[in-house]
C-alpha cells in the first residue's frame, strides 16, 4: 500500500523534527478551529440508526461511535442517558479507529482503504479538525498512560505522541519489522509491548519514551501457533490485543489456522514484564477475540468464532488475580455476530453486532 508522507519521514527518523516544521502551524495556532458537530441532519436521530457503526469509546456520558456510512462518514456522538445522537462529526474519509488524549481529545483515524488520514475531535468544542495528517490506507490506533500510538500496518511504523496534535510531540517513533503488522501497544516499567500479528514474536521496546524504543527485544510465542492436526500449520499465532496490569502484560492470541479460521482455542497470554517469562494461559470460551477494553480491573474481550455460528459471545478477565471471570454474552443471546463490546461497569456496556456477517452493523446498550 501506498506510504504517505508523515510515514516515509518515520522510516526516516525524521518525525521528531515534525514539531518543528511549518507543516502543521494552521492546527497549532488555532487548535479550537474546525468543522462543527452540531449542525448534521444526523442529530437527534437514534442509536439504532447507525448502520456502519464501527469503532466505539465511552467518555463523559457520551458514546462516540465511528460511522462508515458512505454518503455521510463521521463520528457519532450518543447521548448514553437518551440514546439519541447528540452531535455528528463529519469526515472526508470513513472513520477506522478511535483513542483518546489525555486532555480528553478524540483522535480519529479513516480510510477508503487507497488513503488514509488523522482526525482530531474537541468534544467540550463540539468541533472536528479534519485530515490533521495524512496516513497510510491500514492504520491502528491505542492510547496509553496518555499518549496516542498510530500503527502503520502496512509499514510496519509505530509512532507514539503526546498533546492532541498528531505529527508533534512525537515520543516513539519505531519500526516495528516490515510486514509484521503492528496492532497494538502495552506499557509496563517504562517499556513497551507490541503485538505483531504477522509475527511469532512480541516485540519488547527498552524505553517506550525513547523516538527509537531503546533496545529491543522478544517474547517468543510460536509454541501457540495454531496446530489443528488436519490443517496446514499456521505462521502465527495471530496476537492482537496488549494491556499491562499489575508488573503483567496480557496478549490475546486468536490462534486462527492457514486459513484465518478459528479452529484452535483462543488464549489470553499472561506474561511477567520483570522475568519476560509466560507465567500462564487462560484460555478463552469463545475463539476469534476481535476487541479488548478494561474497565474496573476487568478486562473484557469480544470474541465473533466464525460468521454466521453463533459461537461467539463476550467474556472477561480478572487483571489482578489472571484468571477467567466468567461470560459477559453468547451470541446465542443477541441473535448476531459480536463485533466489539464497552463495558459500562459489570456486565452492563455497549455491543455492536451484525445479522449479516458484517454487511451492516448496529450497537445496542446492555442492562
Amino acid at each position: 500500500m501506498n506510504r504517505s508522507l508523515f510515514t516515509r519521514l518515520a522510516a526516516l527518523g525524521l518525525a521528531a523534527s515534525l514539531s518543528a516544521c511549518n507543516l502543521f502551524e494552521e492546527e497549532k495556532d488555532s487548535p479550537a478551529e474546525g468543522v462543527s458537530g452540531t449542525e448534521s441532519s444526523w442529530i437527534g436521530k437514534s442509536i439504532d440508526s447507525l448502520t456502519a457503526a464501527g469503532a466505539f469509546e465511552l467518555r463523559g456520558g457520551r458514546l462516540f461511535v465511528s460511522n462508515g456510512d458512505s454518503a455521510a462518514p463521521g463520528v457519532a456522538a450518543i447521548d448514553a442517558a437518551t440514546g439519541l445522537i447528540s452531535e455528528y462529526y463529519p469526515m472526508t474519509l470513513p472513520p477506522a479507529g478511535l483513542a483518546f488524549t489525555a486532555d480528553g481529545h478524540l483522535v480519529v483515524t479513516a480510510t477508503d482503504y487507497v488513503s488514509g488520514s488523522v482526525s482530531v475531535i474537541d468534544p467540550s468544542a463540539k468541533r472536528i479538525r479534519q485530515d490533521v495528517l495524512p496516513f497510510g490506507s491500514d492504520a491502528g490506533i491505542s492510547a496509553v498512560d496518555g499518549k496516542v500510538y498510530l500503527f502503520d500496518r502496512s509499514s510496519g511504523a509505530v509512532t507514539g505522541f503526546a498533546g492532541n496534535t498528531p505529527g508533534q510531540g512525537i515520543t516513539l517513533d519505531v519500526q516495528a519489522g516490515a510486514g509484521s503488522n503492528p496492532y497494538d501497544i502495552a506499557v509496563s516499567g517504562g517499556k513497551a509491548y507490541i503485538t505483531r500479528y504477522n509475527s511469532k514474536s512480541l516485540l519488547i521496546l527498552g524505553d517506550v519514551n525513547a523516538l527509537g524504543g531503546g533496545t529491543r527485544d522478544s517474547i517468543d510465542l510460536s509454541a501457540y501457533v495454531s496446530k489443528t492436526p488436519i490443517d496446514t500449520p499456521a505462521s502465527a499465532p495471530r496476537m492482537a490485543s496488549a494491556v499491562a496490569h499489575g508488573g503483567y502484560v496480557f496478549v490475546t492470541l486468536q490462534r486462527l489456522n492457514y486459513k484465518y479460521a478459528a479452529k484452535d482455542t483462543s488464549l489470553v497470554v499472561v506474561i511477567n514484564a520483570a522475568t519476560k517469562t509466560i507465567e500462564k494461559t487462560i484460555p478463552l470460551r469463545f475463539r476469534n477475540p476481535v476487541s479488548a477494553a478494561v474497565l474496573d480491573g476487568q478486562l473484557y474481550i469480544a470474541g465473533i468464532a466464525g460468521y454466521g455460528d453463533l459461537l461467539g459471545g463476550v467474556e472477561k478477565i480478572d487483571l489482578a488475580t489472571r484468571a477467567h471471570a466468567g461470560t459477559v454474552l453468547t451470541e446465542v443471546t443477541l441473535a448476531a455476530d459480536v463485533f466489539g463490546f464497552v463495558p459500562a461497569g459489570g456486565n452492563s456496556g455497549y455491543v455492536s453486532y451484525s445479522n449479516d456477517y458484517g454487511f451492516h452493523t448496529r450497537i445496542k446498550k446492555l442492562p
